[in-house]
């Protein structure tokens, strides 16, 4: 059996952006991103940005609100007005199902 190589930090950042390129552009169905949503509730994201911008993304999807438009406010209505949202809504995205995977990988981490 293969032991696993725990992740460093910047391994980790990139994984949490992947993640969020895959949940902020789209991809997949409602149900999908609902999955990889609660799959990273008790995730606690390393990048302070990335845990603002996961909160608003699933407070916007449990409520079938999302759009890029709607992100936009509800961070500017919690008073994060200037994330750069051109980070987060990328059009080479990964899969939804492939963020799902990381996002498994990322919760597994915390042992």
């Amino acid at each position: 059996m293969q032991k696993e190589v725990p992740m460093d930090r910047a391994a980790v950042l990139a994984t949490e952006l992947e993640i969020l390129h895959a949940l902020c552009n789209g991809g997949g169905t409602r149900q999908q991103r609902t999955e990889l949503v609660h799959t990273l509730d008790d995730h606690v994201f390393f990048e302070p940005e990335h845990q603002v911008v996961f909160e608003s993304v699933r407070a916007l999807l449990t409520r079938g609100l999302f759009s890029s438009e709607s992100l936009a406010v509800h961070l500017n209505n919690r008073g994060f007005p200037d994330t750069d949202l051109d980070k987060y809504l990328v059009a080479s995205a990964p899969n939804i199902r492939d963020a799902l995977v990381q996002a498994r990988e990322l919760c597994s981490l915390k042992g």
